[in-house]
């Protein structure tokens, strides 16, 4: 949206990645197309799945469950229940939390990455 003229978003996935979020929005505001879109790569898995309404599978959910369910699977929340909505089924839940693992395991890394080079940079000024 920023490549369209937005000045930024609103992001439920903010809760979970707010820093990585900013670091997107901000790489795109500092003339770094390339690495907000790298930034977007990533947590592309986390914005399809908190907002997906899976059928296929028997996993009939609607929001806000999958985010509660990320909130709660990381910490941040102690329930992910949303009384009047239900839960997410086992398999849903399941598949959330490998995502969230693969999520976090490839923006450490990358997050390392960046480090280092901001390093460099600030080591060659």
């Amino acid at each position: 949206m920023l490549a369209l003229g937005a000045k930024g978003v609103v992001s439920v996935i903010s809760h979970l990645e707010g820093k990585r979020i900013q670091a997107m929005i901000n790489a795109y505001k500092n003339g770094h197309p390339k690495l907000a879109q790298s930034y977007h790569a990533m947590l592309y898995p986390l914005f399809s799945h908190v907002s997906m309404h899976d059928t296929q599978n028997g996993d009939d959910y609607a929001n806000p469950l999958p985010i509660k369910e990320a909130l709660f699977q990381r910490g941040l929340i102690g329930s992910p229940r949303a009384t009047t909505l239900g839960e997410m089924s086992e398999h849903a839940k399941q598949e959330l939390r490998g995502i969230l693992a693969a999520v976090e395991q490839e923006t450490r890394a990358f997050d390392a990455t960046q480090a280092a080079i901001h390093l460099k940079h600030d080591h060659l000024k």
